[in-house]
């Protein structure tokens, strides 16, 4: 976070404050899941009131910087993940390529029939055969999203005899040949379910990012579709915007 100097001398405290907290945490005094000061503390060491602090914190935790913990206070919170949804079909894909310490890992995997849902969303029949499997990804050890994606079981006949804590897209592409060249991607706020709230160790946070991604070959046929949900303090998503 770029902070301009001429408008920061005439910011309200509050804002100036949490300015001067970002800047810790951006020289690295302070490091992610470090403890931040309580509002008491804050206001003391800085001579402010108790509610500009309170103001000075709850902005930090609005930007991202800082996350809650039931009766435990506020953290620094880990860098945010930022991923450009215009030009890259696949997080994982681009996380390893940017030497992010990815793990993935497999929470289930079956053989089923298409619902009414999947089958619109991948052009089938109803009840035509789809794999589906559930995944959860950290980074350094982080939770930051659980997702459950159906691919065309035609298409990948033993997908899930595969390793599949590994990006799927670079599984279709080297094993059966099927490349991805589009993606129709929406992003939503949405309230993260008890059972994902759960994986996700997300005990401040009942509302999250969820994204749908359906890939589309070259002739635009979709193969995969899936459902993400992020835990939104962890992440941020980019697209460039063109006048039109």
């Amino acid at each position: 976070m770029t902070v301009n100097k001429n408008k920061h001398a005439t910011a309200p405290i509050y804002i100036r404050t949490r300015d001067k907290l970002i800047e810790q945490i951006d020289a690295g005094q302070l490091k992610p899941n470090d403890a931040l000061p309580s509002e008491r503390v804050l206001a003391e060491q800085l001579s402010i009131s108790r509610m500009t602090a309170r103001q000075a914190l709850a902005e930090l935790e609005k930007v991202g910087y800082a996350y809650r913990q039931p009766r435990k206070g506020r953290f620094v919170a880990d860098k945010r993940l930022s991923y450009d949804i215009g030009n890259t079909l696949s997080f994982a894909s681009r996380a390893l390529q940017n030497s992010v310490n990815l793990t993935i890992e497999v929470i289930s995997k079956l053989t089923e029939k298409a619902s009414p849902h999947i089958a619109q969303k991948l052009g089938l029949e109803i009840g035509a055969q789809v794999h589906a499997y559930k995944r959860l990804f950290r980074v350094s050890g982080k939770t930051v999203l659980v997702e459950q994606e159906w691919a065309v079981a035609e298409l990948f006949p033993d997908l899930l005899e595969q390793d599949l804590s590994q990006p799927t897209t670079l599984l279709h592409e080297s094993r059966y040949g099927v490349i991805g060249s589009s993606g129709r991607i929406t992003v939503r706020c949405a309230e993260i379910s008890d059972e994902d709230r759960a994986l996700l160790d997300a005990e401040t946070a009942p509302f999250g990012l969820e994204m749908e991604l359906t890939i589309f070959d070259s002739t635009d046929t979709p193969f995969c579709y899936g459902q993400q949900t992020w835990c939104s303090e962890l992440a941020e998503f980019t697209l460039l915007a063109k006048p039109g």
